[in-house]
């Protein structure tokens, strides 16, 4: 599955395809200090219309995250993921695949809620483990 997937790779790539997006800064943050605190390395990459041959260019990055535009996670269609040598997945996939650890009450645990609005996953995010608030104090 791409949580195991998640779970198992060593440098994560994160992809800025659009920075107009509310909350892409946070998610950033968020995202850096997930991957950190895991122990793995991230990049962050400013690409504007994801390509193959773009994310092509990078051979040692093992998995890469997309912040886009809620709207725009068309990339995730397996129709689309085929054409990538890499997975690509969401904000809130990597944040639930690595802030669950050894601590249960922290652990970002599936609730059936799944959204690729940053406020959304911001605020169950630390509602389930961080110690810190969004901007908005929610």
């Amino acid at each position: 599955s791409l949580i195991e997937k998640i779970r198992h790779s060593d440098i994560v790539g994160i992809v800025c395809a659009n920075l107009v997006v509310h909350n892409y800064l946070d998610i950033i943050r968020r995202l850096k200090q997930c991957i950190r605190d895991s122990g793995k390395k991230s990049y962050l990459f400013s690409i504007g219309k994801i390509n193959q041959a773009k994310l092509g260019n990078f051979s040692e990055i093992d998995i890469f995250v997309v912040i886009t535009c809620p709207m725009s996670f068309h990339y995730l269609l397996p129709v689309h993921q085929q054409s990538f040598f890499k997975n690509i997945v969401t904000p809130f996939d990597v944040i639930m695949a690595l802030s669950s650890g050894d601590d249960e009450a922290a652990a970002f645990k599936w609730t059936g809620m799944y959204s690729t609005d940053f406020s959304d996953i911001l605020r169950h995010s630390y509602r389930m483990g961080g110690n810190v608030s969004t901007k908005n104090g929610k």
